[in-house]
């Protein structure tokens, strides 16, 4: 009896809402350890080359710059080398994401929003835990803004609304192409179900 007990409340428990993923992008769990385990920290060996220019400002000037750095090329930094792996992992902001909010990371490169969002805008959102329009709790992270939000603003909240280029083309009488010259920037949207 109990085992069926316990079994029951685990079943509704890990309910897997099939609605989010219609509209949410998600990744599987165990490839997202392998990755954040690979970028999460620093390598292990010591750096032997420097950052060139970079090295004669202090480190307070570099964490400045760093913050200041959009996702992508924040991540590109951190490529450079291994001095520069070692100093990009150090960022509290950076460390923070990594471990806990690589699902919003790895949605603003896949959607190549990664340029126009930092480490610091991340963090922000992830640590506030609240809706940014209703005051509810936030579970996700709505991307094209960085902004917390609860689903019922998700699926309701007139100031979330996107639309195709191709239905703002339609609506507008102006090609898709030149309406891309006049915005500041678009979703690529990722494949799902």
């Amino acid at each position: 009896m109990a085992n069926t007990d316990a079994a029951s409340i685990l079943d509704v428990c890990a309910y897997h809402r099939h609605d989010f993923d219609l509209v949410l992008i998600r990744s599987r769990p165990h490839e997202n350890q392998v990755v954040r385990e690979s970028i999460e920290k620093p390598f292990t060996t010591t750096p032997t080359v420097k950052l060139g220019a970079l090295d004669i400002l202090p480190n307070e000037l570099l964490n400045i710059i760093l913050r200041n750095l959009d996702l992508l090329s924040y991540f590109w930094f951190r490529h450079v080398n291994r001095r520069s792996r070692l100093l990009a992992s150090e960022l509290q902001e950076y460390k923070v994401v990594v471990r806990h909010g690589i699902e919003g990371f790895g949605g603003m490169l896949r959607t190549r929003l990664a340029t126009h969002f930092t480490f610091e805008d991340m963090y922000r959102a992830l640590i506030d835990e609240t809706c940014s329009f209703y005051k509810n709790f936030g579970g996700f992270l709505y991307l094209p803004t960085a902004a917390r939000c609860c689903f019922a603003c998700i699926e309701n909240a007139l100031e979330l609304r996107a639309i195709s280029m191709s239905a703002l083309s339609k609506l507008t009488k102006v090609s898709a192409k030149r309406l891309g010259l006049h915005t500041e920037y678009t979703l690529r949207t990722v494949p799902g179900i």
